[in-house]
């Protein structure tokens, strides 16, 4: 098995790393997530001309027996994002319903009775919320964009740094993204 795959793999697809690396670079001096992203595309692209592998690797299009059919790395990569994009749709659309209908409103005042301005509070609050959403919606991406209004308001209300909500809503996001599996667990095994 590892003879096969000695063969299959080379230290040359390490160069591949180098629009990873670009990605990082240009977000950590402070350029958008997006236009980072963009660059690490370009580069990608370009990398697949250095290297030699033919651009229809990267996309490919071709007449199909029910209508043209495209193919290639760069489908392959979008097609693997695509639920997670119509999931994301329909987080955002609720959210939106939801602050229209005047409901975000009342869970913010809610939380702000509670806080009464204790930073701590505040810190414990936003744990709580992004710790509900991970528990219910249990891809963390999807949970993050669902509490960040929240999270983003409760900060701003207590003057917690924008830096240190992205932290929390991250840490606790990644931290907490199997409680529904646990609990699933520990229920199982409790009623065995």
């Amino acid at each position: 098995m590892l003879n096969e795959l000695q063969q299959e793999v080379t230290a040359n697809g390490l160069i591949f790393l180098i629009p990873f690396v670009i990605v990082l670079v240009l977000a950590l001096i402070g350029h958008h997530l997006l236009t980072s992203l963009t660059w690490g595309i370009v580069a990608s692209i370009a990398l697949f001309f250095v290297v030699g592998i033919p651009f229809t690797e990267v996309i490919h299009i071709y007449e199909g027996e029910g209508g043209a059919v495209v193919e290639g790395a760069l489908m392959g990569g979008l097609s693997g994002y695509f639920n997670m994009a119509i999931l994301i749709l329909f987080i955002l659309s609720a959210s939106y319903l939801l602050e229209l209908a005047g409901t975000m409103d009342r869970i913010m005042d809610f939380f702000i009775k509670i806080i009464k301005g204790v930073t701590r509070r505040a810190e414990l609050s936003i744990f709580a919320i992004v710790a509900f959403l991970n528990s219910f919606i249990t891809i963390n991406t999807a949970a993050e964009i669902a509490a960040a209004p929240f999270v983003s308001r409760i900060g701003k209300n207590s003057n917690l740094h924008p830096y240190r909500r992205a932290n929390f809503l991250d840490t606790v996001s990644s931290a907490l993204v199997h409680i529904p599996v646990e609990w699933w667990c520990v229920i199982s095994l409790y009623n065995s």
